[in-house]
């Protein structure tokens, strides 16, 4: 467990973790790829953005930092109050550091798999004066090294794809057994709108950037809001909000021209790196994705643990 000073929170000083078992697929993606992620977003924000009316859409930014915003006001915790939030698959903890900042009397436990992310983390945790409120462990979110009903919240942003199946069932059930009674939870991700087959350039984007990026597959609406309601969710809901993402999806032609340029100008003689690579075509089968307005949608998924 990677923290600067003791912290009086009794949760914490009895959380002892396991190395996760996961791909090593996955591993290899972001030990390599995860720091391009810098091109994306000065803050790390590994997630698409969220526009909103009046905001520049030529900005990154603060549509990242928007959507951070959105997920959290969707949990319904008060600003003032102790609050324990989940922040599940959370990278290099961008939307955990700006939970701490949201809710100055909140502890933020930031999960993810990936060793590097954790002390790269825990270093801009550190940096931006929130290592008091926020931690990053090595974890994982099907296993959780959390006792029962633990968390007031739980957000999970562009992360719950790395569940299993068509409706996520492992994260689904680990979530709900983390909450506290009355505790909501928020998802943002891309999901399949059905379950019928995907037409066959859809298909085919769908499968490369599920292998690109390391994940199982895009999780089905249906399956998924049938899922939760059956773990015994209550207030479930599913929020489109494809066209208030895509504006920053535009971001992603430059973003990716300014990373090869880079690269190429100071590897030239080695070439990019596979998963590098990867990444880069991924990152453009997301536009492909994103058109399929049939077939694909991102989400707001969000619920209630009964109290």
């Amino acid at each position: 467990m990677l923290l600067t000073r003791p912290n009086p929170n009794p949760l914490l000083r009895r959380l002892h973790l396991a190395r996760p078992q996961v791909k090593q697929e996955v591993l290899d993606h972001y030990e390599v790829a995860g720091p391009d992620y810098a091109y994306w977003s000065r803050a790390f924000n590994m997630h698409f953005g969220y526009f909103a009316w009046g905001m520049n859409p030529f900005k990154l930014e603060p549509m990242l930092e928007r959507m951070n915003a959105e997920a959290l006001d969707r949990l319904g915790l008060p600003e003032e109050q102790e609050s324990l939030i989940g922040d599940l698959g959370c990278g290099l903890g961008a939307t955990s550091r700006y939970a701490a900042r949201r809710f100055g009397a909140a502890t933020v436990l930031g999960f993810t798999v990936v060793p590097w992310q954790v002390e790269q983390g825990n270093q801009l945790h550190e940096a931006a004066g929130l290592d008091d409120q926020a931690h990053v462990f090595q974890g994982d979110f099907r296993a959780l090294p959390l006792p029962d009903n633990s968390l007031d919240g739980v957000v999970a942003l562009e992360s719950s794809c790395y569940g299993t199946g068509e409706d996520k069932a492992d994260f689904l059930a680990e979530v709900y057994r983390v909450l506290k009674p009355g505790g909501r939870f928020v998802v943002a991700d891309v999901f399949r709108k059905h379950s019928k087959p995907l037409p066959g350039l859809i298909a085919r984007a769908h499968r490369q950037l599920s292998k690109f990026w390391a994940f199982p597959g895009l999780a089905v609406r249906d399956r998924w809001l049938e899922r939760t309601q059956s773990l015994g969710f209550t207030e479930v809901k599913a929020e489109e909000i494809s066209w208030k993402v895509a504006p920053s999806v535009m971001h992603v032609p430059k973003t990716i021209v300014k990373f090869v340029w880079d690269y190429w100008k100071t590897h030239r003689k080695v070439g990019i790196a596979r998963e590098r690579w990867e990444h880069v075509k991924a990152s453009f089968l997301c536009i492909v994705l994103g058109l399929a307005r049939p077939h694909i949608g991102y989400y707001f998924m969000s619920g209630r643990k009964p109290a």
